[in-house]
């Protein structure tokens, strides 16, 4: 979708970017009735997330 977005924005001087982490592991992944293990090949923690975030934030402009 991010990739269709940019296109047809692009024609206005709009950049767009993603950031997509996959899985958190949060409180609530616990909840799901099968453990994320069997179906999940890795997660990350909020924080994984947040430094994957600084970094993009870091080398944008606005």
């Amino acid at each position: 979708m991010m990739r269709t977005l940019a296109y047809e924005w692009a024609e206005f001087g709009i950049r767009l970017n993603c950031v997509a982490p996959g899985t958190i592991k949060t409180e609530a992944l616990g909840r799901y009735p099968i453990p994320p293990e069997d179906w999940v090949s890795s997660t990350a923690t909020c924080w994984d997330a947040w430094a994957a975030w600084r970094i993009f934030l870091r080398q944008s402009s606005f």
